[in-house]
């Protein structure tokens, strides 16, 4: 759906599965979005007050999804950028100053003014997002390049750039590593928490109806494998990628 949000002109898109609860608590808090969701749910959606949706077939798969939400957005956004969200906020956004421990409430579209600050500052990048860390404790610096990027919130300009469908879980982190290999880096604001419930509350939705540890797994050793000497499992927990971006290269595995 293309809508004006502060300072910019995009198509906002929520992505979807099992949620259709969630429509009016979504777009009481970002404004009205076109829903990506599986095709036999589209009814579901619209019966739920959702004004757009956007059908992406039956064998849903997250990173699809994100595709067609990038496909369509170019299409019918004209070249807009593509906000791109997830479907379970809990409603709280905060922004903190670095080094400080006390958090302050602020508006969707207060959140999204500074985002497209840091991005007129960063015309040579396509990718931006919002930490998926929420304690002040690891607020270090406003904004990094090389970080792991989280798919709560994200914001892309016009990119040949697509998500890898073989990531049932953490397409958001290759996608980001592949924005550092073709730009040079994807901006992570660090100082701005928007809160997401991501998937703890709906295990039987989204991706919690399929997300295992041992899925986790097997997706991080995939990472690992695209981007050698970028990712890595975690020493104490191989479910989940340890990312140090550095250096200019791109993916060995096709």
């Amino acid at each position: 759906m293309n809508r004006a949000i502060g300072p910019l002109d995009v198509w906002a898109c929520v992505i979807s599965s099992g949620r259709w609860a969630n429509v009016l608590p979504v777009e009481s808090l970002f404004g009205p979005c076109t829903w990506v969701v599986p095709e036999q749910q589209a009814h579901e959606y619209k019966r739920s007050g959702a004004g757009r949706v956007l059908p992406v077939g039956s064998d849903y798969n997250v990173a699809h999804a994100r595709n067609g939400a990038l496909d369509h957005a170019w299409h019918e956004g004209q070249g807009r950028s593509c906000l791109m969200l997830d479907d379970d906020p809990t409603g709280t956004i905060e922004r903190v100053d670095p080094g400080y421990r006390k958090t302050k409430p602020i508006s969707f579209p207060q959140a999204i003014e500074i985002l497209s600050m840091h991005r007129a500052m960063h015309r040579e990048l396509r990718l931006f997002a919002f930490t998926h860390m929420t304690n002040t404790f690891y607020v270090r610096n406003e904004f990094t390049l090389r970080t792991a990027i989280n798919g709560g919130c994200l914001l892309i300009d016009p990119t040949s750039l697509r998500f890898d469908v073989r990531f049932r879980t953490n397409s958001d982190v290759d996608y980001g590593l592949q924005h550092v290999a073709e730009y040079g880096g994807a901006l992570r604001l660090n100082n701005i928490f928007m809160h997401f419930g991501r998937g703890n509350k709906h295990p039987d939705s989204g991706m919690g109806k399929y997300r295992t540890d041992e899925l986790r797994t097997e997706m991080v050793a995939l990472l690992a494998d695209k981007w050698p000497g970028w990712v890595k499992p975690a020493p104490d927990n191989p479910a989940h990628p340890v990312v140090r971006a550095t250096g200019h290269r791109r993916a060995v595995l096709t």
